[in-house]
């Protein structure tokens, strides 16, 4: 019986990572999506100043 609630444990944890990693990625593609869109909208910005943008 321990090592099913051991399982049950692990299985827990893994979803959890799962989801933390998607989120993750998620946050990562907008972040990329919003500085893609800014370089568009306004060519002559350098990348400091769009990561500054990003920021506020």
């Amino acid at each position: 019986m321990n090592w099913l609630s051991a399982a049950r444990r692990q299985k827990k944890k893994s979803r959890r990572r799962a989801d933390t990693f998607s989120r993750a990625y998620e946050t990562a593609a907008l972040i990329f999506r919003a500085a893609v869109s800014l370089h568009l909208h306004k060519p002559m910005m350098n990348f400091p100043e769009i990561l500054w943008l990003i920021a506020i």
